[in-house]
């Protein structure tokens, strides 16, 4: 991350963490300097970059989808900005620190920030833990052949009540939040790798480039090689 260092906007809230070193951020028309200390709050859709000079900087990241963001504190709101933890929360940066690698975990700690940042009081219960254990599974695994069926065991729920409840709470059918997430995960790997477009086809669970190809020009009205082309481009500009 040496120098600067293009970052276009992505599906996922962002929430990263600085443990060590300084980092210049722009966050839509806002600009700054993270420390130590400091999470940087960047919301599904915000164009942002970020820079150092530094070789040593550390950070911890945590994305959500808007899915995860309401099951989670019951809001899909928040502000872009950069915020010390340690003035409105308990999350520590030892705390952290501790767990990094450990996303699932991170995201556990980060659910009293997120209901403070949505302006929820303290111990705001989950939408439906059900629904959300059936989310991070899907995320979790990507690739695997998920159905109907096989989430709503996860969530230990019958398949049709199952249905119902997901479509109440996350707005989309299961499989079509499914294929919301490949997309979304696709995109990513597209513009954070070099693997190519067969291969990320395969990770996010796709059987083949063509069915990865028809799904990604529906939600994103344009082909994967295009989209990456873009992608490429803005970076050298």
């Amino acid at each position: 991350m040496k120098g600067p260092e293009a970052i276009v906007h992505h599906d996922t809230s962002e929430f990263c963490f600085l443990l060590t070193g300084l980092l210049h951020v722009t966050l839509g028309e806002q600009a700054g300097v993270q420390r130590p200390g400091e999470l940087s709050v960047i919301p599904a859709g915000i164009v942002h970059s970020a820079w150092t000079e530094e070789e040593g900087v550390d950070e911890c990241v945590v994305h959500l989808d808007h899915a995860q963001l309401f099951l989670l504190c019951g809001s899909q709101t928040l502000s872009p900005g950069i915020r010390r933890l340690d003035d409105f929360t308990d999350l520590r940066a030892e705390t952290v620190a501790a767990h990094i690698g450990d996303e699932a975990l991170l995201e556990s700690l980060f659910v009293d920030l997120l209901q403070t940042l949505s302006g929820l009081s303290p111990g705001f219960a989950l939408a439906d833990p059900r629904i959300l254990r059936a989310v991070d599974a899907l995320r979790d695994d990507l690739s695997a052949a998920w159905s109907v069926d096989s989430l709503a065991k996860v969530a230990g729920m019958s398949p049709a009540n199952f249905s119902r409840r997901f479509r109440e709470l996350v707005g989309r059918s299961p499989l079509g939040y499914l294929l919301d997430c490949r997309v979304e995960r696709a995109a990513w790997l597209m513009q954070s790798t070099k693997s190519s477009l067969a291969d990320i086809a395969h990770q996010v669970g796709f059987r083949s480039s063509s069915r990865f190809s028809e799904a990604f020009q529906r939600r994103r009205a344009i082909s994967p090689s295009e989209w990456r082309r873009a992608f490429d481009e803005s970076r050298r500009a």
